[in-house]
């Protein structure tokens, strides 16, 4: 009995073996491929979501702040005091 006797095609035993390590490494580089493309996306979303939800450089009504009559820290202007009549 030869080594080769039981195989058809006329393919060797080590070539059979090497094709299957192939296909097991074109999987696992799809894999990796897969993997980047779904970190990219993830990432996207990521920058997307942040750029939606940017609080920074927002209207210079809202960075304002008053003082009122008491001290207190106020978002609202304070109205102004009417100046009393001259006679």
């Amino acid at each position: 009995m030869t080594l080769g006797s039981g195989l058809s095609s006329g393919k060797s035993f080590v070539h059979k073996i090497y094709n299957m390590g192939r296909s097991q490494n074109s999987f696992i580089k799809n894999q990796k491929v897969k993997k980047k493309l779904q970190k990219k996306k993830e990432k996207e979303e990521k920058k997307q979501e942040r750029k939606e939800n940017n609080l920074k450089g927002g209207d210079l009504d809202d960075m304002i702040a008053y003082v009122d009559e008491f001290g207190n820290i106020v978002d609202e202007k304070p109205e102004e005091p009417v100046p009393p009549k001259k006679k």
